[in-house]
């Protein structure tokens, strides 16, 4: 479980190493919100296409797949070739699903559409957001208390709760809707990450033992953050639930389809 963990990471970073600084300076702090627009149910929502998705995605690829056809002529796992083909199941699974955001339901496939996020190029910008100092201390904090609580909580209903108490806390506060757009749909892919890679009987016996489930969740919750970021600033909340779901689909897809190759 090693080499999962390492390849979980690695993917990680790969992520963020495609960031750029390309029309940074489009970046501009968010207009605060006036209004409470968020509830738990369309939370939830983005939750479920987040655990659909990745059956789909690991059904297609035992199905489909020559194994052999993700090894480089050193035998080993061409990254790139899985993340292509990851990436174009994820935005067929979205072709036909509605997204649910503000009490109205919108196409994902447009949304990623009218995003350009079929080039691959889904982080773009995002280096600078990272390091821009309009965000607020009360974001960074939130973001970190959720990776917390993937670490500490010792069971789903712990985390749960945990995770609850940061979504109150956020919503009940005066950031910019992108900052909380990007908190909840990041606590909704962890809370649906754990139960789905620490909880379902498909995977439980592979990864309990180990806490191999622990490495899917971070890039489960690391690839919804960088993805709910990017989208936010391109497109503002709309786009970073849409995308947030999009990467975090494809992070952890490819981290868990790497460990079996």
């Amino acid at each position: 479980m090693k080499k999962l963990s390492i390849i979980t990471f690695m993917l990680v970073g790969t992520l963020l190493g495609c960031s750029s600084n390309e029309n940074s300076e489009e970046i501009k702090p968010s207009n605060k919100r006036e209004v409470n627009l968020f509830d738990r149910d369309e939370m939830n929502h983005y939750g479920n296409l987040h655990s659909e998705g990745l059956t789909y995605i690991i059904r297609e690829f035992e199905d489909e797949i020559n194994i052999r056809s993700f090894k480089d002529s050193n035998n080993e796992i061409d990254t790139v070739a899985l993340l292509n083909f990851v990436k174009m199941k994820t935005v067929n699974f979205l072709s036909d699903k509605k997204i649910k955001f503000q009490g109205n339901e919108h196409s994902a496939s447009k949304s990623l559409a009218d995003l350009n996020f079929i080039d691959l190029q889904f982080v773009r910008n995002l280096h600078a957001f990272e390091t821009d100092r309009n965000k607020s201390q009360f974001f960074n904090d939130k973001i970190s208390q959720i990776n917390n609580s993937l670490t500490k909580a010792t069971s789903y209903a712990d985390l749960y709760d945990r995770l609850n108490i940061i979504e109150n806390d956020a919503n009940n506060s005066a950031i910019s809707e992108i900052e909380l757009t990007i908190i909840l749909v990041t606590s909704a892919i962890a809370k649906d990450s754990y139960k789905y890679w620490y909880e379902s009987d498909n995977f439980e016996n592979e990864l309990y033992s180990s806490r191999g489930w622990f490495s899917l969740a971070v890039a489960d919750a690391a690839g919804g953050y960088k993805g709910a970021i990017w989208g936010g600033v391109v497109a503002g909340p709309l786009g970073a639930g849409v995308v947030g779901i999009n990467a975090a689909i494809i992070a952890s897809s490819v981290a868990y389809l790497s460990s079996r190759i």
